[in-house]
């Protein structure tokens, strides 16, 4: 076959397998019952036409010398990628709700029912990781969980979700290996060498202990980071093999440094000169004080939703109560003296008035009732 027939060839094979993912959508977007096993055996082939179409489009750009084509190839493969994993997500996703019908020659032992789940479970969203070494360990535990060692995906797959997962620096590591089943592997195991350095990791968390920045001044806020910073590093520094339960003493002297004065007194005042606290039981000791500052809070903004509602009630009054008097007083006069006895009953009342407000109304509430009357 000569070279011109082989790719014309090529061309329609792919073309088919393009056709085959379309219809799969079509399918998807069209069909309301899906049966459960029927379900499984088009994923199973969709997964061998990706591969097909894998290796097509390679044949197919290995004959291609022209650079301007070998770039539209690449975004046929990426537009063919985009779609596989629509179609394959959602396909998935049917497994997992009400709109999958079991199989009735299914048969069950034991005499127990064969349960399909009728709720539809939240979406599971990839970790990422940027290359900060804080968040390695569990970008490390979820992605291998979820994707490396999966069974029903394959490597170029794997690969696949490997990238779109990473940015930064650690997408960096892996963005010089092609795109292939063989380069998934090479691909992963330089980020475990990179990132797994257990030396390196448990420097780096016990620096964000140590340099954590001291409160400075009491707040359930400030108090909420420091539990938090605290009981994330220990952990992950047990995970790494450290065994943080028996480094009390240091534990507790570290955390009580990174406190206020107040809260820090109020520590020591609950320390009994007989007993050694632990860790745990100061972990517990500033539960409590957030839980006393989250309470506070909450009341100390409704005290002051209510104590400004009040102001401004009394503010009204009194206002509409002064200018009622003066109104009243000069419709009894004559026009000239009412001119003049205006003015000095405003004067006299809102004197009067002013020195009455200095003491029963908020700073600034004389000057603005002042020129309202005016």
């Amino acid at each position: 076959m000569s070279t011109s027939r082989k790719y014309k060839a090529l061309i329609r094979s792919r073309d088919c397998v393009i056709n085959f993912v379309e219809r799969m959508d079509h399918f998807l977007k069209t069909t309301q019952e899906f049966d459960e096993q029927a379900v499984k055996i088009r994923l199973e082939k969709l997964d061998q036409k990706y591969q097909e179409f894998e290796d097509l489009q390679s044949d197919i750009e290995g004959m291609e010398d022209n650079e301007e084509s070998l770039v539209d190839y690449q975004q046929s493969r990426a537009d063919f990628e985009d779609k596989y994993f629509e179609v394959r997500a959602g396909l998935v996703r049917k497994l997992t709700t009400e709109h999958v019908t079991p199989n009735t020659a299914t048969t069950h032992t034991n005499n127990v029912p064969h349960v399909h789940a009728s709720v539809r479970l939240p979406q599971i969203n990839l970790p990422e990781f940027d290359g900060n070494f804080q968040n390695w360990i569990p970008f490390h535990d979820t992605y291998v969980a979820l994707i490396d060692s999966s069974v029903e995906l394959t490597d170029i797959q794997k690969f696949h979700y490997l990238r779109a997962s990473l940015k930064g620096d650690a997408l960096k590591l892996i963005d010089s290996y092609a795109m292939s089943e063989a380069n998934y592997r090479v691909a992963w195991d330089s980020l475990v060498d990179r990132f797994s350095n257990k030396h390196l990791l448990k420097k780096r968390h016990l620096n964000a202990l140590f340099e954590y920045t001291r409160i400075k001044r009491e707040s359930a806020t400030g108090l909420h980071e420091l539990i938090d910073c605290f009981e994330r590093n220990t952990k992950i520094l047990d995970q790494l093999g450290e065994k943080t339960n028996v480094w009390g003493a240091m534990l507790v002297h570290l955390m009580v440094s990174k406190l206020d004065e107040v809260i820090q007194k109020r520590w020591e005042e609950n320390v009994t000169p007989d007993r050694e606290p632990s860790y745990t039981s100061l972990v517990e000791f500033l539960k409590r004080q957030t839980r006393v500052l989250d309470a506070v809070s909450v009341d100390q903004q409704m005290f002051s939703t209510s104590s400004s509602s009040s102001s401004g009630s009394k503010f009204r009054s009194t206002k509409v109560s002064v200018n009622s008097t003066l109104r009243t007083r000069s419709q009894a006069a004559s026009p000239a003296v009412r001119s003049i006895g205006l003015l000095g009953a405003q004067l006299s009342l809102v004197f009067r008035w002013i020195n009455g407000c200095s003491l029963q109304t908020p700073s600034g509430s004389a000057a603005t009732a002042w020129v309202g009357i005016i």
